[in-house]
């Protein structure tokens, strides 16, 4: 309704089809933390488990703040909050204690020079074999022409997500060139990158 609401031209209506006081209990986390809870019990539910991803890029630093503290009433009991966040860029707000409201588990990606790409080659090349059947024309095809699909996971730097896209974009181009994956990856950059920042 959220949604419904931010792409609505006519927002009085919508407005008063969620009713007059629905905005003011949005705004109360507890009013949130709430509703989550009445859920697990409705659906009897083991656990509940919440993943974000980029708080610290979606959100301005004031919105970070009371996106921690809805992050710290929601987090206990059967249910789990997990946020990506990335150092000296998130801000947590003053009720927010790193190591007493949350424990940080650092994940390393960027290993430098060589032996970073080693590993990001071999962590993609898993990903890329998980997803695709065992036995299609596609993988003997994606995995023959190893030296362009290092290429694109390097290309990638680091990121799964922005893999997947460059990889399907090289694929809609019709097939594993040197050309395709640079023209792939910076349509990529153009079309999806430089728009969303």
């Amino acid at each position: 309704m959220l949604q419904k609401l931010a792409s609505a031209s006519d927002r009085s209506g919508v407005i008063r089809e969620l009713g007059e006081d629905f905005l003011s209990k949005v705004n109360d986390t507890s009013y949130l933390v709430e509703t989550v809870k009445e859920v697990i019990q409705q659906f009897a539910l083991d656990r509940v488990i919440f993943l974000f991803d980029e708080a610290a890029h979606t959100f301005i630093p004031e919105q970070q703040e009371v996106f921690f503290e809805i992050f710290k009433l929601l987090h206990g009991g059967r249910v789990a909050v997990k946020a990506a966040v990335y150092p000296t860029v998130t801000s947590y707000g003053r009720n927010f204690e790193v190591g007493q409201d949350a424990l940080v588990i650092s994940l390393d990606r960027f290993e430098p020079g060589q032996a970073g790409r080693t590993i990001n080659r071999k962590l993609f090349r898993g990903m890329l074999e998980r997803r695709l059947p065992p036995s299609g024309s596609l993988r003997k095809k994606l995995f023959a022409r190893g030296e362009l699909l290092d290429l694109c996971i390097d290309l990638s730097t680091g990121n799964p997500r922005a893999f997947f896209h460059l990889l399907n974009r090289v694929l809609e181009k019709g097939g594993l060139s040197d050309r395709s994956v640079l023209l792939a990856t910076q349509e990529y950059v153009d079309e999806e990158l430089l728009p969303y920042h």
